[in-house]
């Protein structure tokens, strides 16, 4: 039930003709292209995801695409992203096992995952914040909510470089 309107709402959006917000980003700096990964076991859902990341004009880059848990490690493996949007619920692995296990295998590992869910459960959100997940975005995502997820994971990369930076770590 929930994806069938979550894929009419998208459907819709791809749609519309309506002009896009502007979503403006600054730094100090040069700007690194920061990579991302996403993984959903529903390909319109992927399409969507990547739209609306193109729509946030962010210094990003979408670097890989995986439809369920073995692939969506092997991507990470290969890519090593900065920001890897996750299914929670995907076959082979869920988007929490899959996030404990880039944890417990991958210790120097600087990647912010955001969980994307159709699920309301607060048992499901305890688990994501233990796992240290940066967000936790409902289906149907809203671009404000992706754009300022995004935004602010950026803009923490950035304070970070540039605290390296200055201290010439």
């Amino acid at each position: 039930e929930m994806c069938i309107r979550d894929r009419e709402w998208s459907l819709k959006l791809l749609q519309k003709k309506e002009k896009e917000p502007e979503y403006k980003y600054t730094c100090r700096r040069e700007t690194t292209m920061f990579k991302i990964c996403i993984a959903d076991d529903e390909k319109w859902v992927l399409e969507s995801i990547a739209q609306r990341i193109k729509q946030c004009k962010l210094p990003v880059k979408i670097c890989g695409i995986a439809q369920n848990g073995l692939e969506a490690y092997e991507i990470y493996e290969k890519v090593k992203p900065d920001i890897f949007f996750i299914d929670i619920s995907m076959p082979i692995c869920s988007g929490l096992e899959f996030v404990e296990r880039v944890r417990r295998l991958d210790k120097e590992s600087s990647t912010k995952f955001i969980i994307i869910s159709g699920y309301d459960d607060f048992e499901y959100m305890k688990k994501a914040i233990k796992s240290g997940v940066v967000n936790y975005i409902m289906k149907p995502i809203a671009q404000k909510e992706l754009y300022e997820t995004l935004d602010e994971v950026c803009r923490n990369f950035e304070m970070e470089r540039e605290k390296e930076w200055k201290t010439g770590e």
